[in-house]
């Protein structure tokens, strides 16, 4: 690699020590290195397995002539921690380091192994330096950092975790997931005896626990048996577990209880959860109006697609519990319809799918109304530093529970098949026909027009189907949703819209007919199948330009997925202009590294 010195008279870090070019752009937290000169035709890919990094190529000999970096804050601030850390352990820091009280600075362990991180990462390390905690000035009020031990695999798993890498937070700044951040530690498993604890030794409400009864659940999963308790406390939690573990009834369970306990004149919204989707709206609102049979408790839910005459109705009549997506909520509250002074509790469901989708803003504007005195609840899959940031915001000091966090269960066989872009509807065609066994099917598309037109292929060859998407009315998706669960269908088309928190039981495959964006949309989608301990099928169609994407998910899943060919499709016809892979396919499908070990070979 040629470098360039810094010009004299440069104050900038390093300046004079013979280091390549760079440029930091403080706006995106983004640092960019110039490896070589070249003035000729680029192409920029992520370095597969640093999603942080994001190589400029020659577009010709597929050289590496410039490097940038994200979230440079992040990695300073672990740097730091680390030295401190070091010194700390070796006595560096004099006697100084011996007048702190023992409870404010956790032990060091003196032989804490040393991580050697590569350009542009940071690697936690095992040693635990004590919280800094100031006193004065504008840092009083922020969490203390502390680090986390974690392994080196462990890093890994968390960088790759934290990058988005679509949605509105891809531009900004990513942070490691710090487990530190104004947040308890995670629990530690239960003990033996919590663990064969069931509802009745949760204390909860006598007429729920009959409602609970009669719905066929005798024991709680490991979400509800740790989340509950807190939840009846009164803390604000942080819920993490992957779909289909019973998210919805531990957070219901313990707020209903509360609101149960304290007496109220009237109905007033007492307990506000919010979701993503209307779907998900419908299924937590249900599942309340069943946990709230013998009670005098209303419920209702509130989300667009629907008239607003007869929300109205309902939320002026007085209700207890209101399910709501953000943005009808905010239409009545705009217009008068419901205030929300009395509300007790705020739950956000699949907090980090709503991010995802852009409401941001809209929760934020609703939780200013909220009173400040409240419990706050969030649920989610996955923590993303959004997450931590809305937290940080308007919680205090939550419990976390993580539970089974990004990976799919076990029972799900997982398989992809490799094929050009021209053969992915005659592979879905042919692997239809020659799996008798997939019964119950959910196709997922990445835009709603495909969603449309691949529905209408199916439906043309002879294949019972039925789509769903954003656009499409209430009632029709509702109609969808019930002609896959009643088997009047065989095969569901559906975009991201019914990846994330639908009860649909009897799912026996999921096919990825368009590889999902992230790690954390494939372990959702492929999350539909296998529910309840069944055993699933997952399929993925991957083409050339897919396979970065493969290679991350590869890697969060810490191993690799077969390949099979689709039985009967014929994979030589010739490939159309259309179909045929670009420069940038072509780029992507070259080696990339798939671990930290690997990044500096990959840049050479």
């Amino acid at each position: 690699m040629n470098e360039t010195t810094i010009p004299d008279g440069d104050d900038g870090p390093g300046a004079g020590a013979g280091l390549p070019p760079y440029d930091y752009n403080p706006r995106t937290d983004a640092l960019t290195v110039q490896l070589r000169p070249h003035a000729g035709a680029t192409l920029e890919a992520p370095l597969e397995g640093e999603p942080r990094v994001t190589v400029t190529r020659d577009a010709a000999t597929g050289t590496a002539v410039a490097l940038r970096v994200a979230g440079v804050q992040a990695m300073l601030l672990e740097r730091i921690v680390r030295d401190l850390a070091e010194r700390v352990a070796s006595g560096g820091l004099g006697d100084a380091a011996h007048a702190v009280s023992p409870e404010r600075t956790p032990a060091v362990e003196a032989e804490a192994p040393a991580l050697e991180a590569a350009p542009g990462v940071a690697l936690e390390v095992e040693a635990q330096p004590a919280a800094v905690e100031p006193t004065s000035g504008p840092e009083a009020d922020v969490p203390a950092i502390e680090v986390s031990p974690i392994s080196a695999r462990g890093a890994e798993a968390a960088i790759l975790e934290a990058a988005p890498t679509t949605g509105p937070e891809a531009d900004t700044p990513t942070m490691p997931v710090a487990r530190s951040n104004g947040f308890a530690e995670p629990d530690a498993p239960p003990a033996d005896d919590a663990s064969a604890a069931g509802f009745a030794d949760l204390g909860l409400d006598p007429r729920l626990m009959g409602a609970i009864a009669a719905m066929g659940f005798d024991e709680p999963t490991p979400i509800q048996r740790r989340t509950i308790p807190m939840g009846l406390s009164g803390a604000d939690v942080i819920g993490l577990a992957q779909t289909g573990t019973g998210k919805t009834l531990a957070f219901l369970a313990p707020t209903l209880h509360r609101i149960l306990a304290r007496d109220h004149a009237g109905h007033a919204p007492r307990l506000l959860a919010l979701t993503p989707t209307r779907e998900l709206a419908v299924q937590v609102a249900e599942e309340a109006e069943r946990l709230t049979t013998k009670t005098s408790l209303r419920v209702t839910t509130v989300y667009g697609g629907a008239g607003m005459s007869e929300q109205t109705i309902a939320l002026k009549r007085g209700v207890d519990v209101v399910v709501a997506t953000p943005g009808r909520l905010l239409d009545h509250l705009r217009r008068g319809n419901v205030s929300l002074d009395t509300i007790e509790v705020l739950v956000i469901d699949e907090a980090d799918r709503m991010l995802d989708m852009g409401f941001l803003d809209e929760i934020r504007d609703i939780i200013r109304r909220l009173p400040r005195e409240r419990q706050t609840l969030l649920f989610g899959a996955t923590m993303p530093p959004a997450i931590q940031t809305l937290s940080a915001d308007f919680q205090k000091s939550p419990e976390v529970v993580e539970v089974a966090r990004q990976l799919p269960p076990e029972s799900i066989v997982q398989v992809l098949l490799p094929l050009g872009r021209h053969l992915k509807v005659p592979g879905l065609l042919h692997l239809l026909a020659t799996r008798p066994e997939m019964t119950s099917v959910l196709v997922f598309t990445e835009t709603k027009q495909d969603a449309d037109v691949l529905a209408r292929q199916l439906g043309e060859r002879g294949i019972s189907v039925a789509h769903m998407h954003g656009d499409r009315r209430q009632r029709d998706r509702e109609e969808a949703l019930e002609s896959l669960r009643e088997g009047r269908v065989r095969v569901l088309v559906a975009t991201n819209v019914a990846a994330r928190g639908l009860d649909i039981d009897n799912v026996t495959d999921v096919v990825n007919f368009d590889v999902p964006q992230t790690v954390d949309e494939y372990v959702h989608r492929i999350g539909r199948t296998a529910r309840a301990g069944a055993d699933g099928r997952a399929f993925t169609l991957v083409t050339l330009g897919d396979e970065p994407m493969i290679s991350r998910i590869e890697s969060a899943l810490e191993r690799q997925l077969p390949r099979e060919q689709v039985e009967g499709l014929d994979y030589d016809v010739p490939v159309p202009s259309w179909a045929k892979p670009s420069a940038e396919d072509l780029m992507s499908s070259l080696r990339k590294p798939r671990s930290l070990s690997d990044f500096s070979r990959g840049i050479r």
